[in-house]
């Protein structure tokens, strides 16, 4: 009994870092909708306004995405310099195919060689990540994408899709028709926990999933857990804890992290030969 109150006690730690860490987020980038409010939502004010969203440890990028229809597709893909775009299925990114509406990312923070490259990219066509855009229309609230690949390094991580609307104030009940864009914000899933968990977790073994696909995972797996399950805005993540077993050893990335030394860099080469989405 000892061992499972423990266990559940890490779990419940573990869950309430996850959820404030996502919390911070949200809280980013409802900021976004100010700017929408003001009149003033454009690229150089959206890179201003998210610029400070860095300080988070899991941050690794934001972006924005306007409500394009078809036949603002010609001024639209003018403004940017190049055309909307889809996931081709060998190519990272084609012409995109004609539809009635379109939500092309139109501006990003930080700006970078990497990030730059998804600027025209439709999110509404893309299968893991347009599912989170129609619940945050439909809700009017913020909503997370189930795990994914965060790119170009392939971590296991989550977008937060928060929904921009001419009026914050109107119904519920008309659907969201009145959505003009998103902004996201892109987690890497391990640097959602914060390093003080880590250090409290101790030589437990513990994992972090959402249904089936593992966001966190100590080196040494849980092998009869105890369960925690926490909801994270509209996703159910599942925190198991096993402290019985033969103690674990957190990555050597994580040790270097609790050190203050890491960087996303360092993070990516030690976390992509393990990537634990399924």
């Amino acid at each position: 009994q000892r061992v499972s109150d423990e266990e559940t006690a890490i779990a419940n730690n573990i869950a309430i870092s996850l959820g404030l860490s996502i919390d911070n987020a949200v809280e980013d980038l409802s900021t976004i909708q100010d700017l929408v409010d003001d009149g003033a939502i454009d690229s150089e004010s959206f890179t201003a306004k998210a610029s400070p969203f860095s300080e988070e440890p899991s941050f690794a990028a934001a972006a924005l995405g306007k409500v394009t229809t078809d036949d603002e597709r010609p001024a639209l893909e003018a403004s940017l310099g190049r055309v909307i775009t889809e996931r081709g299925s060998t190519n990272p990114f084609i012409t995109a195919a004609t539809r009635d509406t379109y939500v092309p990312v139109v501006a990003v923070s930080p700006e970078s060689e990497i990030t730059l490259q998804i600027l025209g990219y439709d999110i509404s066509a893309d299968p893991v990540r347009s599912p989170a855009l129609e619940i945050a229309r439909q809700t009017r609230a913020p909503a997370l994408t189930e795990p994914l690949a965060v790119q170009p390094l392939g971590l296991p991580g989550v977008i937060v899709v928060y929904p921009l609307f001419t009026s914050v104030a109107s119904d519920a009940s008309d659907n969201g028709s009145d959505v003009i864009g998103y902004t996201f914000s892109v987690h890497i899933a391990i640097d959602i926990l914060d390093t003080e968990d880590i250090s409290k977790a101790g030589g437990a073994r513990v994992r972090v999933r959402d249904g089936e696909s593992i966001l966190i995972e100590t080196d040494l797996p849980p092998k009869s857990p105890t369960a925690v399950a926490a909801q994270v805005v509209n996703r159910e993540w599942t925190i198991e804890v096993d402290s019985g077993s033969a103690p674990n050893q957190w990555p050597s990335y994580l040790a270097l992290a609790l050190a203050g030394s890491l960087t996303v860099g360092v993070i990516g080469a030690n976390f992509l030969s393990r990537r634990n989405l399924r």
